[in-house]
């Protein structure tokens, strides 16, 4: 299903075992890495840093961009700007680091597990939608899970091993349906 995608990772890593979280230096990362050390600036501060905020601002259009230590405290960081709290759930993909889960729960929000398309890897928006449908209530404001009684306030979809889910079909169905579609 994924021999394309499986092949490529393998000629990258020059090896028949596909590391799962191991980094591939391919180019100036070492120097960028030596100049970090030498300036003195190898935590959230310092020129790569403003480089790079600088940088997906540029790429995303967006006001403004923050570098986080990781992806869960960025993730966390997002969740409690969107004011995800104890009264909410958080949907998103039971495929996925053990973080995405703990990101919702540090906010005291339920992480909600539902199915992942088989194409992409991701959050299926065919499911996602169903849930919607027979789980819960749209009051035109909010989307309540029927079950708990909890705002669904937001979508958190995963991309996966490269993999993009179906944004366009989940953004659809968030906007909807308003839930924040948020992106891990």
């Amino acid at each position: 299903m994924f021999k394309n995608e499986i092949n490529f990772i393998k000629s990258v890593f020059g090896k028949d075992e596909i590391p799962l979280h191991e980094p591939k230096f391919i180019g100036n990362e070492k120097k960028y890495l030596q100049e970090c050390i030498d300036s003195g600036f190898v935590s959230s501060v310092g020129k790569f840093v403003l480089q790079a905020e600088r940088k997906m601002t540029e790429i995303t259009g967006a006001k403004f961009a923050v570098a986080t230590v990781n992806g869960t405290s960025g993730l966390h960081v997002v969740l409690h700007a969107c004011k995800i709290n104890q009264e909410c759930e958080v949907i998103t993909s039971p495929l996925t680091f053990v973080a995405t889960a703990n990101a919702i729960s540090y906010t005291k929000a339920n992480p909600v597990f539902i199915d992942v398309d088989e194409k992409t890897l991701s959050i299926s928006a065919e499911v996602l939608l169903k849930f919607i449908k027979y789980n819960c209530k749209f009051n035109g404001e909010k989307t309540i899970n029927k079950a708990t009684n909890k705002h669904v306030k937001a979508v958190v979809v995963v991309h996966i091993f490269g993999l993009m889910g179906d944004m366009i079909k989940l953004k659809e169905i968030c906007d909807q349906y308003k839930i924040i579609l948020i992106e891990d």
